[in-house]
Formats: structure tokens, C-alpha cells, sequence
């Protein structure tokens, strides 16, 4: 591969993506590294059950025509960039809901008029101070927008050039609610959008604030979630001749006599350019990307002046009924508590996890019918947080932190829609740590550091570096948040093509004439004398990351002991340190290398949750098991394995789930519920009613056979029925399989119990029908799968003029060319010829192997979870894929 570049963009977040575009399309040789198997950062999505999740996108700006006539500014973006026709925008009927516990609410129109009009004539005696102040807030907001044109042609920003910003710049707005209004909910309505830019309203900057009540545009969603949009940008620039490498995370920027020469990744690859820009947070590049002694003291000092934003907690949650049928009536909603209530401060709020101050809420459908499967909603629910309080607690702690505070929010939303959570059918949370561990960002923030005036003057207002040709875009560059970053990449890249054009020349800005200057350059001293020197946060993010989510762990075989003549339990133990805490039902990837080929396996571990010193995974023998094979009869204890951190959803939420469970395991299915239950007893859970129904082949297939009638004796609430399919004359356990019969026989109601599924694919062909003969509801079943189909030529939708022995050729986009048998998975035909390919779950879910399929037909079964804008987009899973033609393939 060529490993030298006209420019080197790091990171495929949106405004590095934006970048990337911009300079390729002005015939720029480009490099784009993503750290991940997708790009998009937060703008993408993932699946769950049938659900598509968004990651980050509630509303968007900059795509509706300004009140000044004027196209939206992200809609130039994406017209000069050649995407916009490729993506769906879909414009939300409302603005918002705001809506108090005990007081009432509001819901606002998404058309300027309108808008005013029903402020107007909600708050009758304020109605000519409405009028004033959404005038002002437009001016304000077009004003504050056009800095990023600026920054795109080098000029200096004055008071003649910005009138507005110079005048009300320094006034919070919380100053200037209160000097137009009296009335506490009118106030409200101005103001609740704060959380947008995770500054409290007594310290937000009214400029920027008002940049969000610039309603003319409206705001917007994307159908097909902001993957699409993602989808469109990527595909555009790898069309038009941009080279991406995904999963590929930079180490360092390389600076030499004060220029930047290209960058070096984690596995030590050197890729050199004269130009890099860097759509990571600035904080992370001068103190972990570039060597610290090259770097300006007068550039720390400047980091100094600013505080790290907010991050989030959220609920993405699937409902199994329209939104109609619960009471959701808004897409977005602001759920306020009662007014008059207890107060913490803004910061406070952000660092407890006692109570929820309030939430915000996105039901997607309402606006867009076909955003999910029909007769379904989703939604998304969160409230703002830091990192601080889940990395303060004992890791060990973590979960329960987590699952907890996430009841808490189920609750408060209760509140408002009493009948949502009997519909949640799936339920995926996440804390500032998610966050922080998928953007990389200075404790999980999502808007990078605070946008006050002292910070665009300290640094946001400027693109350039120190060091020549190095350049930063994203949320480090003016704002955070979707339409801003997006905008910022291509103003950034349209600065360096000036630059390279005419020269760098350093703009001066004239910031004499703003009220209150003075104030703000003394916060500014201040700040860059005492504030937090981000040095003393080196490695930190990394760090805090790989407690939780190491990238990798090396374990020695400590013990193998014989479960059944054909199942055996391997204990784990970590080489160095403790292992990440987990919840039971997840698993772990393990990594082997075997007759010169390179794969990995996932297991769910067996052992239980209340101790970090060791995993146990069990594994049972099974036809053509390649991996199972060599850990049951060549792997020895003492021998080093690596393997992954604990992934996977298939685990107990008792506030969605109830307490009254059955199990249904087939064969070495029982693992995880053996977890689930020694962490159960382990914890006294003694308020749970759990049926575990296991199906083997004969009795000497029972797992864990003595364990499990143990722990009958030491959980009250479990009952063990085990069920033999092949039963020998001596047999004393049930006969027969798991039918629908047979569940109503032993649990009596089944309409009480949540359903965990796990075993092979025969066990579930047949069970779930007898499910559904019981009229059990998606919501309580619940199913693991952590394998490819062992037949996929049986499924329906094999091509059948193809046979399972039929060979293909894969090409791939540097040339080399492989071999790929049809009845095999490309990941499988990758490992094969040497080529590792990051993976996970091998089952088609996580999405991690995802590559671009550029030519030929490939067999996907049905349970494969492939987001809906890249099956549009010709991605595909190669780890379910087959190949049923030759290939072209993008890895």
C-alpha cells in the first residue's frame, strides 16, 4: 500500500469525514484512519433484535432555508460535496415538547411562525417580548453560524464583521432570559436547549445559545439514522479516489523541525504527509498524539483556559407497539421535575447518581413512519453525566451503577408514559464511559470542551497549530454537536487548500469593542495559570478505558477439568492484573493460532460475576470444531492464550425482564446460565423465580450435572428440569423435548415469565415455534447466538445452482487474491490465506468484521443484524457472508 499522501485525515468522525471529502474532491491524495470498523463516529448506528439504534442524532440543523433566504449551511455542505441527493432528510413536525411533572407542558411548532405564534398565544402578556427576542436570537444565531466561513477564508473576525456577537457575546443566557421575560415556563421553552451544548443556562453564552432558536430552518432527522448520511460521505470518498483504513488507531503525529510529517498507528505502521488534520479532540493530540516536549508551553497554557463538556447516560429502548398505543405524541421531548423543587447546581447533577434531573426524548418514528419495523417505536432517552462517577467506583461496581441509575431513569420516565416500559422489547444502556471508550474523547464529552467566548478566544477560533501543516476540525474547532462538526471539516479543509494555495498566513482577530473584554482576558489569565494542566491526564482515557474494555488480555491456562466426556471448563487466568467485571451471560473471544491459520471463537464464560481474578469458559466437542478441537485436546494448563474483554446483550435487566425467568438451554447453551445463576446465589437474590429447562441428548450430556442440583439447594427460587431427547433405559429425567406443552406444564403461567434461549441452531428451530404456540410476545424471549450457521445451504435463500463445495475468488483492493469455498464464511476464507480480520461475535450481530462487498454476490442469512443504509451501501458481515460468485471486497 502507498504510505505516502498529499494529506492524512485521523479520525472519520463527521467533520473528519467532511474533510476528508473536501480535499479529495479538490484532487488532494488522501489517507483517512479510523479507529474503528465503522466511520461516522457518533453519527451511526447499531442493531439490536430487530431495532436499528441511532448513536448520537436527535435533531439536526443547517438543512431547512434560513430566515435570510439563504440555503441551510450543512445542506451547502453536503450539495458541494455531491451527497445530498444520496441522503433522506426528514424534517420534524414539532421543535419540541417541554413538559413539567405537575404543572403541564408545551409543545412547539417546527416553522418560525408557527412558533412564535404558539408562544404568543400561550403567554398572551409576554407576546411582544416573544416577537423582540426571537428576532434578536435569529440575528444572533446566522451571525455566530457564519464564524465557521470565516475560518474557511482566513479571516479576521471584528466588530463590524460580527456586531452581534460583540454586543451580547459575554451576557449568559440566563441574563437575558430573564431581562425579556417573567414568566418561569416561557423561560423554560428558551432555555431547555442548553443541553445541547452541555453548559448550564446560568453560564451558557447567550450567542451560542441562540444559535439553537434559529427556527426558520427547523431541525431534522435522517432516515436510515445518521449512518446513512455516514454511508453516503464514506462511500463518496472512496468513489472519488480517497483511501480509508479502518480499525486502524493513530499513535503519534510525527513533527519534525516544527512540521508535521505524517502519523505512526498502534501496530506501528508509518504513513507520511505534509498535511494532517485531526479530527481528534485537541486535548488528546497535544498531550498523547505528539511528543510533549515539542509542543509550545504557551499551547498548554491555552488548553488550560477550558473545561472538558459533558458526556451522557441514555436508554435506546425497541417497543413493541406504534407510539400511539403508549401515549408518545412528540418526537422530542424535555421531561422536567416539579418547579419549586430541591435545586443542585448544574455540575453537581452531573456527577451524582442519586436522583435524575430531568431527560431528554427522541421517538423517532412519529415523524418518520418507516424509521423502524412496522407497528414499533424507538426511542432514545438520556440525561447528562460525566464520566467522574463511574470511574471513582470500584470497577467491580460498575454494572450494578449502571443497571441501577438506568431503573432510576425507567422510572422518571414512568412518570410521563406509565405504559411504555411493559412494551420495551429491547433495552440498551449506556454511561459516559461508552462514550468515552468509543470516541476516545477527555471523559466520554460529547461537545469536546466548553464553547464560551474565553474559549473561542483561547483556541476554538483557530484551525491552524504550531507546528505547519497540522490542522484540527470536529468539536475542538468552535462547537460541538452534528450540523457544527460537519460544517467544520469542510471550512478546515477548505482553509488548507488556501493555504497551500497562497500560503499560511496567522489571522488576528480584534476582539476590542466586546463588552465585558476585559472580564473575559482576565478569565483567561486565570484560567491559563490555574486551571487543570491536561499533562497531568496522560494515558488517562486509555487507561480508565482498559479497566472496563482492555483491548486485549493475555490469560494463562490455570486449570482444565472434564465437565462430560465430551465438555470441559478451561479457567483464565489474567498474565498480569485482574480481569474487566462482566455481566453474567457475556462472553469473550478467544484467540488461538492453529496449523499456521489465525482465528478466534467467542465463549460465553461459565464462571461467576463476584470475583475478577479468573474467567472459566466451558467447551463441549462438536463436528468440524476447528477451535473447539484444539482447546480440548491440545491446549495445556500453563499454556498463554489472548483473548478479548467480556461483550454481548444477553444478560438479565430484572427492571424490564421481571424476576420470574425461564431458561431454556441446549447442550453446551447451559454456560451462561450457570453464570446467571452462581452470581445469583453468590448475591442472595432470593426474590427471583427461575425455571431452568435444560435439553441434552442423554444424561451423561448434562453440563455441570452436580453444580446444578447444588444449587437447587442454596437458591429457593430455582427449579432444574432437565429433558433427554435419547434417554438410556436407566434414565429418571423427563423424556422427550422442550415443547410448548411441556412449558405450560411446569410453569403454569407463562404469561408472567421473561424466556433466555440459548443452544444450537436445532434447538432453536424448534423451540421457538413452540413459543409461539404459547402466544409468548418478542419482548420476554430473549436468544444468544454466538456461531455462523453450521449448513448454510440449507436456509432458505441459498442460491440452489450453487453447491457448498463450489470455489470462488475474493479479490481484494490491493490485488492480492484468495480462494473462498461457498459453503464457508469469508471470514473464515480470510483467516485462511493469512489475513486477519478484526471480529467478535462470528454470528453476525456485533458488526465488527463489516467490510464493503465492491463486486459479486454474497449469501447473508436472515438473522444476520446488518444496518439498513449498509445493505443499501453494499456492506456486509463477512463472518455470516458467503461467497456465491466471485468477489471484490473492500476488508
Amino acid at each position: 500500500m502507498t504510505k505516502t499522501y498529499d494529506a492524512i485525515v485521523v479520525g472519520a468522525g463527521n467533520g473528519g469525514m467532511t474533510g476528508a471529502l473536501t480535499l479529495t474532491k479538490a484532487g488532494k491524495k488522501v489517507l483517512l484512519l479510523e479507529q474503528h470498523s465503522i466511520t461516522g463516529g457518533c453519527g451511526s448506528s447499531f442493531v439490536r433484535g430487530r431495532f436499528e439504534f441511532e448513536t448520537g442524532l436527535h435533531q439536526l440543523y443547517g438543512i431547512g432555508d434560513c430566515f435570510d433566504g439563504k440555503k441551510g449551511a450543512l445542506r451547502q455542505v453536503f450539495e458541494e460535496l455531491g451527497v445530498w441527493d444520496k441522503i433522506k432528510f426528514v424534517r420534524q413536525e414539532e421543535a419540541f415538547r417541554l413538559a413539567f411533572q405537575g404543572m403541564g407542558d408545551i409543545a412547539l411548532p417546527n416553522t418560525r411562525d408557527e412558533f412564535v405564534r404558539e408562544l404568543q398565544d400561550f403567554f398572551g402578556t409576554e407576546a411582544k417580548a416573544i416577537a423582540e427576542y426571537q428576532e434578536l436570537v435569529e440575528k444572533v444565531g446566522l451571525e455566530f453560524m457564519s464564524l465557521y466561513s470565516f475560518v474557511a477564508e482566513n479571516k479576521p473576525v471584528t466588530q463590524k464583521e460580527f456586531p452581534y456577537l460583540y454586543e451580547y457575546g459575554t451576557y449568559t443566557g440566563e441574563y437575558m432570559l430573564n431581562k425579556y421575560f417573567e414568566n418561569a415556563m416561557l423561560k423554560g421553552v428558551y432555555q431547555c436547549l442548553y443541553g445541547y451544548l452541555g453548559i448550564p443556562i446560568e453560564r451558557v453564552p447567550f450567542a451560542v445559545l441562540a444559535a439553537l432558536y434559529e427556527r426558520e430552518g427547523g431541525t431534522w432527522n435522517v432516515h436510515e439514522t445518521s449512518m446513512s448520511m455516514s454511508n453516503a460521505l464514506t462511500n463518496e470518498f472512496i468513489d472519488c479516489g480517497g483511501t480509508l483504513k479502518l480499525n486502524t488507531r493513530v499513535a503519534r503525529i510525527l513533527i519534525e523541525d516544527n512540521a508535521v510529517q505524517g502519523v505512526i498507528t498502534d501496530d506501528g505502521e508509518v504513513y507520511h504527509a505534509n498535511i494532517v488534520l485531526c479530527n481528534a479532540n485537541r486535548i488528546n493530540a497535544y498531550v498523547d498524539m505528539i511528543d510533549n516536549a515539542l509542543v509550545p508551553e504557551t499551547m498548554y497554557e491555552d488548553l488550560r483556559v477550558s473545561s472538558v463538556s459533558q458526556s451522557i447516560f441514555g436508554l435506546n429502548i425497541g417497543l413493541d407497539c406504534t407510539a400511539e398505543e403508549v401515549g408518545l405524541e412528540n418526537a422530542t421531548s424535555f421531561l422536567m421535575p416539579p418547579p419549586g423543587g430541591p435545586k443542585r447546581r448544574y455540575d453537581v447533577n452531573l456527577r451524582q447518581l442519586e436522583d435524575v434531573p430531568m431527560l431528554y426524548v427522541t421517538c423517532y418514528d412519529l415523524d418518520d413512519p418507516d424509521y423502524g419495523p412496522p407497528g414499533t417505536t424507538t426511542l432514545a432517552v438520556l440525561t447528562s453525566k460525566l464520566t467522574d462517577p463511574f470511574v471513582e467506583l470500584p470497577p467491580e461496581k460498575y454494572h450494578e451503577a449502571k443497571f441501577t441509575y438506568a431503573e432510576k431513569m425507567l422510572d422518571y420516565f414512568d412518570k410521563f408514559y406509565p405504559r411504555v416500559r411493559e412494551h420495551i422489547e429491547e433495552i440498551e444502556v449506556f454511561t459516559p464511559m461508552t462514550i468515552m471508550r468509543y470516541i476516545g474523547s477527555q471523559s466520554g464529552a460529547i461537545y469536546g470542551v466548553d464553547s464560551h467566548i474565553k474559549d473561542l478566544i483561547a483556541t476554538k477560533l483557530d484551525a491552524r497549530s504550531p507546528f505547519s501543516g497540522l490542522y484540527f476540525c470536529g468539536a475542538t474547532m468552535l462547537f460541538g454537536g452534528f450540523h457544527t462538526t460537519l460544517t467544520s471539516g469542510n471550512a478546515v479543509a477548505k482553509l488548507i487548500l488556501k493555504d497551500l494555495r497562497d500560503g499560511a498566513v496567522p489571522v488576528q482577530h480584534d476582539f476590542t469593542g466586546m463588552k465585558n473584554i476585559e472580564a473575559i482576558r482576565e478569565e483567561i489569565r486565570v484560567g491559563k495559570v490555574y486551571n487543570l494542566d491536561y499533562r497531568g491526564r496522560k494515558g488517562k482515557v486509555r487507561r480508565d478505558v482498559a479497566v472496563l474494555h482492555p483491548d486485549s488480555i493475555n490469560f494463562r491456562v490455570q486449570r482444565i477439568s472434564a465437565e462430560t466426556p465430551s465438555a470441559k471448563t478451561i479457567r483464565l487466568v489474567p498474565v498480569d492484573g485482574y480481569v474487566p467485571p462482566f455481566m453474567p451471560g457475556q462472553y469473550i473471544c478467544v484467540n488461538a493460532e492453529i496449523n499456521g491459520v489465525r482465528t478466534s471463537r467467542p465463549y460465553s464464560i461459565s464462571s461467576p460475576a463476584m470475583q475478577r481474578a479468573y474467567y472459566e469458559i466451558t467447551v463441549r466437542a462438536c463436528a468440524n470444531g476447528f477451535v473447539s478441537d484444539y482447546l480440548l485436546n491440545t491446549l495445556r494448563e500453563g499454556d498463554i492464550l489472548s483473548g478479548s474483554g467480556p461483550y454481548g446483550q444477553f444478560y438479565q435487566f430484572p427492571a424490564v425482564h421481571g424476576k420470574k425467568l425461564c431458561l431454556l438451554a441446549g447442550g453446551s447453551g447451559i454456560t451462561p446460565f450457570m453464570s446467571m445463576l452462581e452470581t445469583d446465589t453468590e448475591r442472595f437474590c432470593l426474590d427471583k423465580e427461575i425455571t431452568l429447562i435444560y435439553g441434552c441428548a442423554n444424561e451423561d450430556d448434562i453440563i455441570f450435572n452436580q453444580r446444578l442440583r447444588s444449587l437447587t439447594d442454596r437458591l429457593p427460587g430455582l427449579r432444574l428440569i432437565p429433558v433427554i431427547s435419547e434417554p438410556g433405559a436407566e434414565c429418571r429425567e423427563r423424556r422427550g423435548f422442550i415443547t410448548a406443552e411441556l412449558i405450560r406444564e411446569v410453569l403454569g403461567d407463562v404469561d408472567a415469565h421473561t424466556f433466555f434461549l440459548c443452544g444450537p441452531q436445532a434447538m432453536y428451530d424448534f423451540v421457538e415455534p413452540e413459543l409461539e404456540k404459547l402466544q409468548v410476545p418478542r419482548r420476554r424471549i430473549r436468544r444468544e447466538t454466538q456461531s455462523a450457521p453450521a449448513e448454510p445451504w440449507l436456509l432458505p435463500g441459498w442460491p440452489g445452482q450453487v453447491a457448498p463445495d463450489d470455489t470462488f475468488e475474493i479479490t481484494l483492493l490491493d490485488g492480492r487474491k484468495l480462494p473462498a469455498v461457498a459453503g464457508e464464511s469469508i471470514l473464515t476464507a480470510l483467516e485462511k490465506a493469512g489475513i486477519a480480520k478484526k471480529n467478535q461475535c462470528r454470528s453476525g450481530e456485533c458488526a465488527v468484521c463489516r467490510s464493503r462487498l465492491m463486486g459479486g454476490q454474497v449469501f447473508h442469512p436472515g438473522t444476520a443484524l446488518v444496518r439498513k443504509s449498509d445493505m443499501r451501501y453494499g456492506y456486509i458481515h463477512p463472518c455470516v457472508s458467503y461467497p456465491i460468485s466471485d468477489l471484490k471486497l473492500m476488508i
